[in-house]
């Protein structure tokens, strides 16, 4: 995402600061400075904005070392969400600067820091909205740390390669995928929530995306997402997680899967589907309305496989719980009033006992393991 040349940053660095840049690493002041900032400033002390910023074209701010940039309860407004375009704030590689206390929209990016300088780099956010803009956060090669901040009817959230981001008490509404990452990296998220308006063509993508990397999800939710979770090449853990309205809630391809505890999933088209090679582990869930509880792709010869335990399916469309690929287990599981057998597993299913079904509306309730009503 390097769209800024270096004659637009030049430019921006030479006339459209009020500052006085710092040479690139240099340790910039603690003390907050409150002055009028224009579009294209040149940031190098902690400063609050006194007023919304309306820009046109180039960068909106440019932030060198470990500042914080209050906006002040003020927005930076920019000429619009489409490439080519602008990026709201630029970030110094090797530093790690603070943006709070505002709203950022219609940019290509909000905040990012691949543009200029080298070597790793963090960011600190906390109470900023981001709407309509292509890319919030462009996260790459560094360490991100969000919480309280709200992203609306972007592009993307938080995505990038070998980051590792930290999203905690944040809300996403139709973006189109919410937080990703690829290439290595981390994913921790916890109390947030993840909603689309009702509708496939309103849904968004993904909810929280890995790929060769890994994903820890805990105390959110998931509404209407195409795709609320998904992993390939690395774990991504759920405890405490509820996913409604999805066409497929948790998506585990090519040594994908995790561990799943507490997780609720409800009116989903899928709840877990697995491919090549994932294995998934679920205690204490929760599978009920949804059109397939869980799908195994067959027939690939790299079976996936899945071991569930004391979970509940209930009032599925099809069966409670179908497993056709061998391999996986199931102990102490409850399949009530679904659509067709309570359980349905074929050979090579490890029965651990203690399951139980009633009320399904095929007979027998149970192929392939041992219930009881």
């Amino acid at each position: 995402m390097h769209r800024v040349t270096g004659v637009v940053l030049a430019a921006a660095l030479a006339g459209g600061s009020c500052f006085v840049a710092l040479a690139p690493g240099a340790a910039a002041t603690s003390s907050s400075t409150v002055v009028p900032v224009v579009c294209g400033a040149t940031l190098t002390h902690n400063t609050t904005l006194t007023h919304d910023l309306h820009c046109t074209t180039g960068p909106g701010l440019i932030l060198l070392g470990n500042i914080t940039l209050n906006l002040g309860g003020h927005g930076i407004y920019g000429p619009g969400s489409t490439f080519p375009g602008y990026d709201a704030i630029l970030i110094q590689r090797g530093a790690t600067p603070t943006v709070t206390n505002g709203r950022i929209q219609k940019w290509l990016d909000g905040i990012n820091g691949s543009a200029f300088g080298g070597g790793a780099y963090g960011l600190n956010v906390s109470h900023v909205t981001f709407t309509q803009v292509g890319t919030a956060i462009v996260a790459a090669n560094g360490t991100y740390n969000v919480t309280n901040s709200t992203f609306s009817e972007d592009g993307y959230g938080l995505y990038g390669n070998d980051a590792f981001d930290t999203v905690t008490h944040s809300s996403f509404y139709q973006v189109g995928t919410s937080i990703g990452i690829w290439s290595g990296g981390d994913i921790t998220a916890s109390y947030d929530s993840f909603t689309a308006p009702t509708g496939p063509s309103n849904q968004s993508v993904f909810g929280v995306e890995n790929s060769e990397g890994g994903s820890s999800v805990d105390h959110s939710s998931f509404h209407n997402i195409k795709t609320a979770i998904s992993s390939w090449f690395g774990p991504e853990n759920l405890s405490n997680v509820t996913i409604t309205g999805a066409t497929t809630a948790y998506a585990a391809d090519y040594f994908g899967g995790g561990t799943l505890t507490n997780v609720v999933f409800s009116h989903n088209i899928t709840g877990i589907a697995l491919d090549t090679i994932s294995k998934v582990t679920v205690s204490h869930g929760t599978f009920e309305f949804n059109g397939n509880s869980i799908y195994l792709q067959p027939g690939n010869g790299l079976p996936s496989t899945i071991s569930v335990a004391s979970s509940t399916f209930y009032k599925n469309l099809g069966d409670g719980v179908n497993l056709d690929v061998p391999g996986s287990s199931l102990k102490s599981v409850q399949a009530i009033d679904n659509a067709g057998h309570g359980i349905s597993a074929i050979a090579g299913t490890l029965d651990l006992g203690g399951n139980r079904a009633h009320g399904n509306a095929t007979s027998p309730q149970c192929v392939g393991v041992v219930c009881t009503p």
